[in-house]
């Protein structure tokens, strides 16, 4: 039954990142940082073939905790995953660096998420600073509207080296603030947490991370290679412990979660209907 409410599956191409940017744990404390470590084409091959056995038709997010066009098997895993006939969509956020590089890779995505770092690029800035901005976000209207590649969602984020400490920069969250106690800097009205049900983590190896946004902690909680997704999601005991405190708003009897200020309230009864069966069934 969980698997019927799994929106989307994080894949970790890599921990590599060409750029440091101040918001990102990166930038400070981050034990991957720049690991030189890569998704392979077999582990991206079973990732794809179980999750067309639960037929899967949320997101794909091809994100994590690096910049995923810095894999080494870039092009290959594109294409395992791009299958013609999936029932999933495919959702690369990039900073943008390697598009030339990987064009024809790129554009097998179904959405490309354009995270703009540059300060050379800010609709809030100075005139040369809104002119740029202007111009990119145009071109990338242009080709959305013509488009016969992927939707192309633009975030402009120019990074002035915001304080770490911050919740918010200018133009979002500050992902320096996720589970770590020292930069948590607001209290949440909500402690329930929705991401243990709708998400799935897959990390670089094939680990099951807990969570998207578990940047210090790197918790596993299994790996594909000995558990399928359909057995984790539905089975995995300590996913299920999570999900017991979670749904009841219990972060702080949580280690790693009791510091992280991501606001993401359940707003579905099932989910809690769906823990008391299972825990009525153990």
């Amino acid at each position: 039954m969980f698997t019927n409410v799994l929106k989307s599956v994080e894949l970790n191409f890599t921990d590599l990142c060409n750029l440091q940017c101040s918001f990102c744990p990166h930038s400070f404390g981050f034990k991957g940082k720049n690991n030189n470590v890569h998704m392979t084409p077999d582990t991206a091959r079973i990732v794809k073939e179980q999750l067309d056995e639960i037929n899967f038709s949320g997101d794909i997010v091809i994100s994590g905790k690096g910049e995923p066009t810095l894999n080494i098997y870039f092009e290959e895993l594109m294409n395992i995953f791009a299958d013609p006939n999936r029932k999933y969509s495919i959702r690369l956020i990039s900073n943008g660096k390697n598009f030339s590089k990987y064009e024809d890779s790129v554009n097998k995505a179904d959405v490309i998420v354009y995270d703009v770092y540059d300060t050379a690029y800010d609709p809030n800035g100075t005139s040369k600073q809104k002119v740029k901005a202007a111009k990119l976000k145009k071109s990338i209207d242009n080709k959305n509207k013509n488009r016969k590649s992927p939707y192309i969602e633009l975030r402009i984020k120019p990074d002035y080296g915001e304080l770490e400490t911050k919740t918010q920069t200018k133009w979002g969250s500050n992902l320096s603030s996720r589970g770590y106690e020292d930069h948590v800097t607001k209290e949440l009205d909500d402690t329930t947490c929705s991401i243990i049900f709708e998400r799935l983590m897959i990390d670089w190896n094939g680990d099951y991370n807990l969570c998207c946004h578990d940047w210090f902690d790197r918790i596993v909680l299994g790996n594909i290679k000995t558990e399928s997704i359909l057995e984790y999601v539905e089975e995995n005991l300590t996913l299920m412990s999570y999900r017991t405190k979670l749904v009841e708003g219990n972060r702080k009897d949580l280690t790693v979660c009791r510091n992280c200020d991501k606001l993401c309230p359940i707003d579905n009864s099932n989910y809690k209907d769906m823990m008391d069966m299972y825990n009525a069934c153990k």
